[in-house]
């Protein structure tokens, strides 16, 4: 992978190793962080944002049965872990990528917040 502005396209690089000519790609899965070329980290905040969605509507159904330390220990380790993995190396990315997170995050403490208001 080259890493490069967004405006600034790299073409025509060839790199060899042993006579072999590598490959490139646009986006790949490091250490359980999406990069891409560009750095911008719309690949890496969709998978988060698909992971956490999917756990809010789990959350939603067993709120109900579930006591609420059990919900707490829940989004720890089922949310809160996903949005604040390596956050220091993402989390300085645009705004408008970071909003659908800390929507997701709101929505999630709603289901938590719920549960506790029926206890």
């Amino acid at each position: 992978m080259i890493f490069h502005p967004y405006q600034r396209k790299v073409d025509n690089v060839e790199i060899y190793i042993d006579k072999t000519k590598v490959s490139f790609s646009d986006k790949i899965k490091f250490l359980g962080v999406y990069l891409d070329s560009n750095l911008s980290w719309v690949n890496h905040i969709n998978n988060i944002c698909s992971k956490v969605s999917k756990t809010i509507g789990v959350l939603y159904r067993i709120n109900s049965y579930v006591p609420s330390h059990i919900m707490k220990v829940l989004y720890d380790s089922l949310i809160y872990s996903q949005i604040s993995y390596c956050n220091i190396v993402w989390g300085n990315t645009y705004p408008t990528y970071l909003n659908r997170i800390y929507l997701l995050q709101k929505k999630s403490n709603k289901a938590y917040n719920k549960l506790k208001l029926l206890c």
